[in-house]
């Protein structure tokens, strides 16, 4: 037991002086005509757990350094029901895959997941949400399927309509200034049970349909 601990603190010891450090020692011996600039990155994650402490405790202690200069705890949503926990991370609008990375930021993610047991059965769980950036005020999303916008919609207007998934339609509403996933044909169906989304940068993500529905700002 007590070598299995001190190997899992070095590990976090290791995410938290690592990947912005080599960074920035690269940039520092590189000469100045060549020298890469260090380029602002939007981090966007997610985490449904049961155990929202848990999570707050390894992203403070972990995460927090691969964020750049600052990480905001947005508002956290409780989901009523069974569902499975997981990580939904997006960098720069761009869906990521934590379990595919090669940087000490995935592979911290990989050991919150295996840590916490992100991936069972979770009940009423928390979505605990991270970003690096304040977004703009805006009334108006965008859906996109898979990295494509399929359709644009104001928030002042009310509606419902369906967009095409990948395993079948995903049924959507606008009222109130608010929109939500009404219906979807994926299995667990985390989507529906997701709170109504109104703020810019919140965001509905179907995964099996690969379906993202985003709240846009002005400008943006």
């Amino acid at each position: 037991m007590s070598q299995t601990r001190r190997y899992t603190m070095n590990r976090r010891q290791f995410f938290r002086s690592g990947f912005f450090n080599i960074g920035d020692l690269f940039r520092q011996r590189t000469p100045e005509p060549i020298r890469p600039k260090k380029q602002l990155r939007h981090v966007d994650l997610t985490v449904l757990t049961d155990a929202p402490d848990a999570v707050e405790e390894f992203v403070n202690e972990n995460v927090r350094e691969f964020f750049g200069e600052h990480m905001l705890r947005l508002r956290q949503s409780v989901l009523h029901g069974d569902f499975p926990g997981g990580i939904l991370l997006f960098e720069n609008d761009r869906l990521r895959d934590h379990r595919d990375g090669i940087s000490l930021f995935f592979a911290a993610l990989r050991t919150m997941e295996e840590e916490l047991d992100l991936r069972r059965m979770h009940h009423d769980p928390t979505l605990v949400r991270y970003s690096n950036f304040t977004p703009p005020m805006s009334n108006a999303i965008e859906i996109y399927h898979r990295d494509t916008v399929v359709r644009r919609a104001p928030l002042h207007e009310s509606a419902t309509f369906e967009v095409e998934g990948s395993l079948g339609p995903v049924s959507v509403k606008i009222e109130n200034g608010k929109f939500s996933i009404t219906d979807a044909a994926c299995r667990h169906k985390i989507c529906v049970a997701h709170p109504p989304i109104i703020t810019p940068g919140q965001r509905i993500t179907c995964l099996p349909n690969e379906i993202t529905v985003v709240v846009k700002g002005d400008g943006n």
